[in-house]
């Protein structure tokens, strides 16, 4: 098996979340592999730009293999925008149109902490 994700967040995630990764996607082409993937490591990466009103909250990792998927390296969480009320929800669908242009799809959610920051969106 070759690792996708860096497992140093793994242990503190699962004890907060309960899971590490789950819910890949993946895309190839030519020699470059991205996966897409639910983690909770990213949820922990995101939570403190959340708190701090910089950012949503984000469930999606990504990984990137240059050398046709033997190593891959874990690029963190995909941001999840600069709305403090958005949350990047998971179920990554990865697709590829050429060697340098792949496209990640997820659930979104506009909104989902409105009150989160004491603003008062409907």
């Amino acid at each position: 098996m070759i690792p996708v994700s860096n497992p140093n967040t793994d242990f503190l995630s699962s004890r907060v979340t309960g899971f590490t990764q789950s819910e890949t996607s993946t895309a190839w082409c030519g020699s470059n592999v991205v996966v897409g993937f639910n983690d909770s490591g990213s949820v922990i990466e995101t939570f403190g730009s959340l708190l701090a009103g910089i950012n949503g909250l984000s469930v999606n990792g990504v990984a990137l293999s240059t050398d046709q998927g033997h190593t891959f390296q874990d690029l963190g969480s995909l941001n999840p925008g600069p709305d403090p009320s958005g949350f990047l929800a998971g179920d990554p669908v990865i697709g590829c149109a050429d060697i340098k242009t792949f496209y990640y799809s997820s659930l979104f959610e506009s909104g989902f902490f409105p009150d989160l920051l004491g603003s008062t969106q409907n």
